[in-house]
């Protein structure tokens, strides 16, 4: 039976919102004083095998919308940057993966879209930005095209 009020303690309290006292009635539990609760051994994976899982939950359905989640992650995490990119970018990806892809001298400081346009068929797209990167400026091209029913960018131009 003490197994079994246990938890019905705990949600007791987060219900009625006393888990900052929950503190006072640590001698309620089995574990004495001089125990220590179990602990769960993580390893993390290296760097280089963690590999973005698809596409992301709120991927962008414009054009502009791609080159700008692609460029945040410049700064963000770079690892990520390859779901924004067809799979003939991906094929042909640099050693540096695709923050090398932008010719820049770091991840962009900051960026304006200078221009957007798309053609339904075939689908295709071509967005021009003037980048900030390492106390520079660029002007970048990036064509896109559709697979499937979203955009990737499949090259990228310095100007």
């Amino acid at each position: 039976m003490r197994g079994f009020r246990q938890p019905a303690v705990f949600v007791l309290l987060a219900v009625f919102g006393l888990l900052p006292v929950s503190g006072l009635l640590a001698g309620c539990l089995p574990f004495s004083s001089g125990q220590r609760l179990p602990t769960v051994g993580v390893t993390p994976l290296p760097a280089e095998t963690l590999e973005p899982a698809g596409l992301p939950a709120a991927y962008p359905d414009t054009p502009e919308g791609v080159v700008e989640a692609f460029l945040q992650l410049t700064q963000e995490d770079p690892r990520l940057m390859i779901a924004y990119l067809s799979r003939r970018a991906q094929d042909d990806l640099p050693p540096g993966g695709a923050l090398d892809l932008l010719g820049l001298d770091g991840p962009v400081e900051g960026y304006l879209v200078e221009s957007a346009a798309a053609s339904p068929d075939p689908p295709a797209a071509v967005v021009q930005i003037a980048a900030l990167s390492g106390g520079r400026e660029y002007r970048l091209s990036f064509e896109l095209v559709q697979e499937g029913s979203v955009w990737v960018i499949d090259r990228v131009l310095m100007e």
